[in-house]
């Protein structure tokens, strides 16, 4: 899974990257704001920002997220201990905040809880249900079976709850063994679109795929 990582301080960034990276997220990360928002494209699942950057600062940064993409997480690191400071990321949207300096085993336990753990039943639209704990689909009365790469990718596309998810991130996310052609993607995707309905799976034509349903019934558990 990606995440978004802000921060100009090199070692804190190699650091958190390392850490973040042991634990099987993908990290995009950058030490200036203007360059930051040059790479906001509404793939990731996470953004953790420092306040104190060069050009565009992480409040500016996290407003224009929040503003773009509603229900990404964003986690504040910072220094700062002032509380106008801090009521004020708050105000903007941030979902977690935390002043430096910091264990890296707090942020990863934050990511985890903010990336969250899928409940295991999610509603998909139209009377039909991912039970990703036994790898069915149930609709209508009707239980039927995904091969296992069928389920990796409806996860993933649940994960990002609405969210863009592009044609690497499923190469990676699906097929770990490697690069596959696109056609294998979309083949699956038409597989899907005959077990759920049809409508919840966009296309974005040579970028990727959204989920377009309701998750507002699909909690996250914290790990």
């Amino acid at each position: 899974m990606k995440i978004f990582l802000l921060e100009d301080n090199p070692k804190l960034r190699e650091a958190i990257e390392e850490t973040l990276s042991e634990n099987g997220y993908r990290v995009d990360s950058f030490e200036d704001g203007q360059e930051a928002l040059e790479h906001l494209d509404g793939s990731h699942l996470l953004y953790i920002l420092d306040i104190h950057v060069p050009r565009i600062d992480g409040l500016e940064l996290l407003a224009l997220i929040q503003g773009r993409f509603i229900k990404a997480p964003v986690i504040i690191i910072s220094s700062f201990v002032d509380l106008d400071v801090i009521r004020q990321a708050y105000r903007h949207g941030c979902a977690d905040f935390l002043k430096k300096p910091f264990f890296l085993d707090e942020l990863l336990f934050k990511t985890h809880r903010l990336c969250g753990k899928l409940h295991p039943l999610i509603p998909l639209g139209e009377e039909t249900f991912l039970d990703l704990e036994n790898a069915l689909i149930l609709r209508e009365g009707q239980s039927l079976l995904l091969s296992p790469k069928e389920k990796r990718l409806l996860e993933l596309l649940v994960r990002a709850r609405g969210l863009l998810v592009s044609f690497e991130e499923i190469e990676e996310y699906v097929w770990e063994e490697g690069e596959v052609p696109r056609e294998n993607i979309r083949s699956m995707i038409r597989q899907l679109r005959l077990k759920i309905p049809a409508s919840s799976i966009q296309t974005h034509k040579g970028i990727g795929y959204r989920l377009i349903v309701d998750l507002s019934l699909a909690p996250t558990i914290a790990n």
